[in-house]
């Protein structure tokens, strides 16, 4: 059976985001991470026709995240119902205001492009509504330029407008 170039080409697209996907989720002395990472190196080296290399250990530097993360191989801890209100204050009354304005003024904001999108995209001839995956990925940038709109968009608004678009652009097959 021959492997075709864009077959290795979707391998390899696999291998990176399952190596990607462990590397968020996983401590980097997790054995299936470092076996993913193997597996990585391995593809890469056949899809660029070389053979891999000998006694390259990667280890990727921990992901720091806005949670509490225990990298010792323990779990996660659990949060309390306090803990949640606590944080979500801690967002939605601090940094969150600062970038993008009172949550009434941005909120606004967000509702009135929702309602232009939805009405000239999502509504048929009947007055009936119709959502799919790829208007929530729209109004998901939306909702992105809408902050933006706000005053000082952050970096993360702008990549994630760049990520809900290629999501959308995936959505709709384009």
């Amino acid at each position: 059976m021959t492997i075709n170039k864009a077959t290795r080409s979707v391998d390899l697209f696999n291998t990176i985001r399952g190596a990607a996907v462990a590397m968020m989720s996983q401590t980097p002395e997790s054995p299936d991470l470092q076996e993913r990472l193997r597996k990585l190196q391995t593809t890469l080296a056949e899809y660029l026709g070389s053979a891999a290399s000998e006694g390259i250990l990667v280890e990727p530097d921990p992901i720091e995240t806005e949670d509490d993360c225990t990298y010792g191989g323990g779990e996660m801890p659990r949060l309390t119902r306090a803990e949640v209100l606590h944080r979500a204050e801690q967002c939605v009354c601090g940094e969150r205001e600062q970038d993008y304005g009172t949550p009434e003024d941005n909120f606004e904001t967000i509702a009135e492009f929702w309602e232009t999108y939805l009405n000239r995209a999502c509504v048929d001839e009947d007055g009936c509504v119709y959502i799919d995956a790829t208007d929530v990925a729209m109004m998901m940038a939306l909702l992105k330029i809408a902050r933006i709109a706000g005053g000082s968009g952050t970096r993360d608004s702008f990549i994630d407008l760049a990520g809900y678009a290629a999501c959308g652009g995936e959505c709709a097959d384009v």
